[in-house]
């Protein structure tokens, strides 16, 4: 645990930080315990990150077990994996014309293009 960081509650100095997240910190077990129904919504234990040249990632932030389930979330394009790749084009497209205007938006940042 890291020392020397104020408290994310009570802002007293000498706190240490949340084990699971490493991004808050707390002065006293009791602190921690009040600052939880806040903090729980996003302590996780990983964090966007730059990685050099290859853009920003998922750097975790404590040790992480294998097998540990950290990130549970929904797919916003499924596909078989014998499909063929063009096939998998004209599916991928069918699926995002589906979306919501902000998941499309959030889609086509992950491309270089503006649409399909």
């Amino acid at each position: 645990m890291s020392v020397g960081e104020l408290c994310s509650s009570c802002r007293k100095q000498n706190g240490r930080r949340c084990s699971n997240c490493h991004k808050v910190s707390y002065c006293s077990p009791p602190c921690q315990k009040s600052d939880w129904t806040k903090h729980r919504n996003v302590c996780y234990p990983v964090q966007v990150e730059s990685v050099g040249p290859a853009g920003r990632g998922l750097v975790a932030s404590r040790k992480i077990k294998m097998g540990e389930l950290i990130i549970r979330e929904t797919a916003s394009i499924v596909l078989r994996s014998e499909i063929g790749i063009w096939e998998a084009g004209e599916k991928i497209y069918r699926q995002v014309e589906k979306l919501q205007n902000s998941q499309k938006e959030e889609f086509y940042k992950l491309t270089r293009k503006k649409g399909l």
